[in-house]
């Protein structure tokens, strides 16, 4: 499988997922459709982030063209920066670990997805799946549960890398699958059932 840009990608397995949500610094904006008039940060170059928050803007009822400012950023650095200078109000991606000095120092929450928007992303863009984040999850550890996007995430290799290093990799990773899981908390949802699934 290839996704977005990285035409010369493949994908070897799914190892974990991430949630990936709408975070925004307006505590007054608590659904897609508030989002009209707002400067969004987007990986627009990742055609499945891309997707995302088109189909998510068509179904509130917003053209992501005229009806918010989407601002194109090429890496979560940028937008993480944006944000801290007050250069854009949310960020659409991973619930990633520096949002939660953003929430400390402007206040952010994440919005829910309701099913039925869900539902038309991942008819949009089979890649995406869907989780419940719990109240109290890090990064944002919101008040209560909400509902979201969650991107499959794992191991990867050039098209031109060979059959035996692709095996002799996965092999090392699933064989050792005890220490993987104990390198970082996303290590722990990594399995084998999981990342034969794809």
């Amino acid at each position: 499988k290839t996704f977005g840009r990285q035409k010369n990608v493949r994908i070897m397995n799914t190892g974990h997922g991430l949630p990936f949500a709408m975070s925004v610094i307006d505590p007054k904006v608590q659904t897609f459709k508030d989002l009209k008039g707002k400067r969004i940060f987007v990986l627009m170059t990742h055609r499945d982030q891309a997707t995302a928050i088109i189909v998510a803007a068509k179904h509130a009822g917003l053209d992501y063209k005229t009806d918010m400012k989407i601002l194109s950023v090429r890496s979560p650095r940028e937008a993480l920066q944006g944000l801290r200078t007050g250069r854009g109000d949310a960020f659409y991606y991973g619930m990633i670990p520096p949002l939660a000095e953003i929430k400390q120092s402007k206040g952010m929450h994440a919005l829910n997805m309701p099913d039925d928007m869900i539902a038309a992303v991942k008819k949009a863009e089979p890649i995406w799946g869907s989780l419940v984040v719990k109240a109290g999850r890090p990064p944002l550890r919101m008040d209560k549960d909400f509902q979201t996007l969650e991107i499959a995430c794992g191991t990867a290799a050039g098209l031109k890398t060979s059959p035996e290093t692709v095996y002799e990799a996965t092999k090392a990773i699933f064989e050792n699958l005890t220490d993987w899981n104990s390198v970082h908390p996303l290590a722990k949802q990594w399995s084998l059932k999981r990342a034969t699934a794809t």
